[in-house]
């Protein structure tokens, strides 16, 4: 019995061994193949693959990928019997590593081993050893040793392998070197070495790993196989040839590339353009929990001991408690759940009729176009056949568009010279998804140019190449600041400032055809546009404005633009001076001016008496330097003497004057307060405009 588990394992793993049955596949299973019918195409990096067929019964189908694809297969791998029968189930080989899977058969593989090493590891097996004379013998593996026997060219000893068996006769030794076949007689240990043999044939190819999928049903019946693969990014480019007028003819090309190792045969194609969300997630590796290990819980032995002798006699000793044991309960019986097949519910949709190809100037568009939620698709109309590792251009659009012609003046692009433009208009019902444009004017190659994701109706400049006969000249202008209006609000002084910017733009049109030039001049979120009034159109970036210029002429475009700006100042800091600048001001009503006036006015007396109480302490300082220098004097004098007398004299005068300025600063002091707490006042409560 010990050999059923890695044969149930093998079962499940490897689907392909003979003898192995799928978990829940029918016994009486046909081959089966389904082939692909339906691809799409997305820009995200991935492919929807669709199957559709018969099977007759019940059925299995092989599809074999690469190692890196299945995790995208058992991600999405969608499967619909669409006439009564169901799934029983999906089978594919492991990813565990091809050691661990060799450890897991009864005979071991993964170190090469020899044939006296493989028949080690079977000892206790009944084997039919086939010698070198013909003759069979049959018994029961004991073991295999290492003898010396002679042998060398000199008769020298050397080291030969016999096989140890059991058989009717006894116990016999049979040399290795004689055994020409082994057969194991139990068929359990021959499957085994052939499934570890099988597996060591599948690694050889390890990157190609085969699915199976299993049918379960009566009669025939309509099957589809969807998944989804990574793919290559399907690419568009375009050719826009130039009419005269306002219409032109735009070719669209889908490049498409099949780097599978399958044909595609008859595949309904539809690419789409978006961006859906897509991952990979690593399934197929096998994921292992680390358990922790118990050790189990043992008793040592005890060792038998001398006991010495006590030297007084002992207490006697209380008998001990014996603890009653109990008994363990039984372990619950494991459930078992029985795992029913999977079955998918029936819903039948046939293929859509595909409309006829038509061919429309040597080239038709083969796509029709249609909105799927948030993404554009391109359905091509007419079955693609592909061989693996080959690309194609498919033409998804070929029709008249309309589109303005112009020059287009960016500074940053080229100082000088505008580019060749057109605006294209997608009058097509298709998405037209970016790529590269190949400009052909006047039957020849006229540049390169691209264009973003342009939806239908929606227009968009195409630049493709220097006009050489236009010319551009962009100059700074005047940027001068008006005053706008004045206001004063809780001792603030607010002034509305209009700041003005001017670029000139000077074009010369030296070719001999009249123009339309469209000048893009830089967007600033702040600033309004005050002339020209209106742009032709504004980008996120830019204005553009639409500019005539006849053959041989020149013209020139002034753009301003203003910006409003309020700067503020505290009222009690403004100096007299840009008082007396704002009151001659027209703009500045009359009862902001009689506010500042009656401001100038208090201001003025503030600066009188500050002024005043200033020369009265300019006065204190020069008195007491004065008197400093008499003292100095007077030291040095007779007190007797005239000069000393004179001094005295004028001291007394001095203290007399200094007594009157001290007094009279203390005076101008409490006016400055005064008048400060005035000013003040007066400001706090104004608020006029």
């Amino acid at each position: 019995m010990r050999y059923l588990a890695p044969l149930a394992l093998i079962a499940m793993l490897l689907p392909g061994i003979a003898g192995a049955q799928a978990v829940g596949a029918p016994s009486d299973e046909k081959d089966a193949t389904v082939p692909l019918s339906t691809l799409v195409l997305f820009t995200s990096g991935v492919g929807y693959f669709q199957h559709d067929g018969t099977v007759d019964g019940n059925g299995k189908m092989e599809l074999t990928f690469s190692a890196d694809q299945i995790n995208d297969l058992l991600k999405s791998l969608v499967l619909r019997d669409l006439d009564g029968g169901s799934i029983s189930s999906v089978t594919y080989s492991s990813r565990d590593p091809i050691t661990r899977t060799l450890k897991s058969f009864s005979i071991d593989l993964t170190s090469n081993p020899t044939l006296a090493g493989l028949l080690v590891q079977t000892r206790g097996e009944q084997v039919a050893v086939t010698l070198g004379t013909g003759s069979t013998q049959t018994g029961t593996i004991i073991g295999v040793e290492s003898r010396a026997v002679p042998g060398g060219a000199r008769g020298d000893a050397v080291t030969a392998d016999f096989l140890t068996l059991n058989t009717a006769a006894g116990v016999t030794s049979v040399a290795l070197a004689d055994v020409q076949g082994i057969r194991f007689l139990r068929k359990e240990v021959q499957d085994d070495l052939a499934a570890a043999l099988q597996v060591l044939s599948s690694s050889h190819g390890i990157e190609k790993k085969k699915v199976v999928l299993h049918f379960t049903g009566t009669g025939k019946r309509r099957v589809r196989i969807g998944y989804i693969l990574e793919a290559p990014v399907w690419k568009t480019t375009y050719r826009l040839v130039l009419g005269d007028a306002s219409s032109h003819l735009l070719q669209g090309w889908a490049l498409v590339e099949n780097t599978s190792d399958t044909d595609w045969r008859s595949v309904a194609l539809t690419l789409v353009s978006g961006r859906p969300i897509t991952f990979i997630m690593d399934l197929y590796q096998p994921l292992y929990i680390q358990r922790p290990t118990v050790q189990l819980e043992l008793y040592q032995s005890l060792m038998p001991k001398t006991n010495q002798m006590a030297m007084t006699e002992a207490a006697p000793e209380g008998e001990a408690d014996e603890a009653a044991a109990e008994e363990a309960p039984s372990p619950a019986p494991s459930a078992r759940a029985a795992a029913a097949p999977l079955a998918l519910s029936r819903s039948g949709a046939g293929a859509p009729a595909q409309p006829g190809f038509s061919v429309n100037q040597g080239v038709s568009a083969a796509a029709t176009g249609g909105q799927v939620g948030e993404l554009f698709q391109y359905v091509i109309e007419k079955a693609v056949s592909l061989p693996r590792q080959q690309s194609a251009m498919l033409p998804i659009l070929n029709q008249q568009v309309s589109g303005e012609r112009y020059s287009l003046f960016n500074v940053n692009t080229d100082p000088t010279h505008p580019l060749n433009a057109v605006k294209l208009k997608n009058s097509s019902t298709l998405h037209l998804m970016q790529g590269p444009i190949t400009v052909f004017d006047a039957g020849t190659y006229a540049g390169d140019a691209q264009i973003t994701d342009l939806a239908p109706g929606a227009e968009q400049l195409v630049t493709y190449a220097l006009d050489l006969d236009t010319e551009v000249a962009a100059a700074p202008g005047g940027s001068p600041s008006t005053l706008e209006s004045v206001r004063i609000s809780h001792g603030l002084f607010f002034m509305t400032v209009k700041a003005q910017q001017e670029t000139d733009y000077a074009i010369r049109n030296n070719g001999t055809k009249n123009r339309t030039v469209l000048v893009e001049h830089p967007y600033q979120s702040d600033w309004t546009l005050a002339s020209p009034r209106d742009a032709l159109e504004r980008t996120r970036d830019s204005y553009r404005f639409a500019v005539p210029v006849a053959g041989g002429k020149s013209t020139t475009l002034a753009v301003i633009q203003t910006k409003t700006v309020e700067q503020s100042i505290g009222l009690s800091s403004m100096a007299g001076d840009q008082v007396s600048l704002y009151l001659k001001n027209p703009v500045v009503s009359a009862a902001v001016k009689a506010a500042l006036q009656k401001l100038a006015d208090l201001q003025g007396k503030l600066a009188a008496t500050s002024s005043q109480r200033a020369a009265r302490e300019a006065r204190v300082t020069e008195i007491s330097n004065d008197q400093s220098r008499i003292r100095a004097n007077m030291d040095r004098l007779n007190q007797s003497s005239d000069l000393f007398k004179r001094y005295v004299k004028t001291l007394s005068d001095e203290e007399d004057e200094l007594g009157r300025l001290r007094e009279d600063i203390a005076k101008l002091r409490d006016m400055e307060t005064s008048q400060q707490r005035d000013i003040a006042a007066f400001i706090q409560g104004l608020e006029v405009s």
